[in-house]
């Protein structure tokens, strides 16, 4: 085995064991939605940012309430709880090591103010020309 091999091989395992990791966290909890609720929610911390909402496929925002609200059965994946920033969530577990991170803006006067800097607009644009 190389020692490309071996460095792939070793992500991958970290990569599976964050996802184990939620898994165990949310072992025997069949409905992450409702602890989402329970835990945030209702306990009046939520920051109404709707993460929860964009991140899950049977979840959306609900304005008048300003709360998350079930659209289709809960899975119980627990994305919704474990991307809410609000849950003490450990990131290294979730989303595994990184090496470094980067921030960018764009210098295109159209796309200048977007959200985020407008880097992926900037890319998307340099890559449609």
């Amino acid at each position: 085995m190389t020692e490309q091999d071996a460095n792939q091989e070793e992500a991958s395992e970290k990569y599976k064991f964050s996802f184990d990791f939620i898994q165990k966290k949310l072992e025997g909890k069949k409905d992450s939605y409702g602890m989402l609720m329970k835990e945030i929610v209702r306990a009046g911390i939520c920051t109404e940012c709707g993460t929860c909402a964009a991140v899950c496929p049977v979840l959306e925002w609900d304005d008048l309430i300003s709360q998350p609200k079930l659209i289709g059965k809960c899975t119980g994946c627990g994305i919704c709880y474990n991307q809410c920033p609000r849950t003490i969530t450990d990131p290294v577990q979730l989303m595994g090591e990184f090496k470094s991170g980067y921030v960018a803006n764009t210098n295109i006067p159209e796309v200048i103010g977007g959200q985020d800097g407008g880097t992926v607009t900037s890319l998307l644009c340099y890559l449609l020309k």
